[in-house]
């Protein structure tokens, strides 16, 4: 593209994330104004694209979010009477920019976006948001020669409900795109959203040989679509009738994760420990191996070692006196 345009090419390669291992989403903008300072005679003033419109800007929990949210601030904060570095394109949002790009003959020859391959592959996250962006604009045709575009369109439905699971999640990036294929596609994705659902995503989670590997995949959309408050008044109302204040977990993994957030919340109801392999000591309490044959007494024992929690409920009530519950028992309150 830049030989098509005539503009000399400047690419820059690095090993810093070898030498400094890091979470890419959280420091993306760091490490990339590193690369611009690197060569800061090159250039007086830079423009980096953003990643959100003006509306996305929040700093609210930035330890913990992409610094794209708040990179108009750090930018600013970045730059010296030498170099000026700017968020440049933040009036307008992911389809506009889309839209744009559209009528600009060397991006719809070039444009690639793919995390996966020198091609857009057509799947990778970032290549599935820009073909339903595509989809929402009406420019899908345009970009025929960057694309596959018939290869969409044949799949327009895999795209589509997972589009429905990101706004389950609540995707920034996609909200315009789900609210304008919304209004074509209303009984299509009524019905895919039905899919995430608190006793859909339980059913789901019914297969317990794999049930691991689903909990993983499915616990953030299930934190989205389960309403947290009720669930907390439901355990806080069933330990209230037990009369429960002392549990413990046996397993560690997403389920003891999603529980633990909650039942820490509830007043007069502690957790002890947890019963797992090894020694877990980055928890807040103590752990126990599942060798243990004493187990400090509790009120009740939280069986979140999903796969084979049925042998392992047996063998709880069998061995020891406090009651034993599984994790999805008491999520579904059954």
């Amino acid at each position: 593209m830049a030989a098509e345009l005539g503009l000399p090419l400047i690419t820059v390669n690095t090993n810093i994330h070898k030498m400094f291992p890091q979470n890419h989403y959280l420091t993306h903008t760091y490490t990339d104004m590193f690369a611009v300072y690197s060569l800061q005679k090159l250039w007086k003033t830079y423009y980096y694209s953003s990643t959100y419109d003006y509306g996305g800007f929040e700093l609210d929990g930035n330890l913990n979010i992409d610094p794209a949210h708040f990179e108009i601030l750090l930018l600013n904060c970045f730059s010296t009477s030498q170099l000026r570095l700017y968020s440049d394109g933040a009036s307008k949002i992911r389809d506009d920019k889309v839209a744009f790009i559209a009528d600009f003959e060397p991006a719809r020859k070039y444009l690639h976006v793919c995390t996966a391959k020198e091609v857009n592959c057509g799947h990778c996250e970032k290549c599935m948001r820009t073909l339903l962006e595509m989809d929402a604009t009406g420019t899908l045709e345009k970009f025929s020669e960057s694309f596959d575009i018939e290869g969409y369109k044949k799949n327009r439905s895999m795209y589509y409900r997972n589009l429905c699971k990101q706004k389950i999640l609540g995707n920034a990036y996609l909200q315009r795109t789900f609210d304008v294929l919304y209004k074509t596609n209303r009984e299509e994705f009524d019905k895919y959203l039905s899919e995430f659902t608190t006793e859909n995503l339980i059913r789901r989670l019914d297969d317990q040989g794999r049930l691991t590997d689903r909990w993983r995949k499915y616990t953030a959309i299930f934190e989205k679509a389960l309403d947290r408050a009720k669930l907390k008044e439901n355990i806080q109302q069933r330990f209230a009738e037990k009369n429960v204040k002392t549990v413990a977990f046996y397993g560690d993994g997403e389920l003891r994760r999603f529980l633990y957030g909650i039942i820490k919340e509830i007043d007069g109801v502690e957790v002890k420990y947890i019963v797992e392999d090894g020694k877990l000591d980055w928890l807040p309490f103590p752990s126990y191996a599942r060798t243990s044959s004493e187990l400090p007494d509790i009120n009740l024992m939280i069986i979140t070692d999903v796969l084979a929690f049925p042998a392992i409920q047996r063998m709880m009530k069998r061995d020891h006196s406090f009651d034993v519950v599984s994790g999805e028992e008491l999520i579904t309150g059954e």
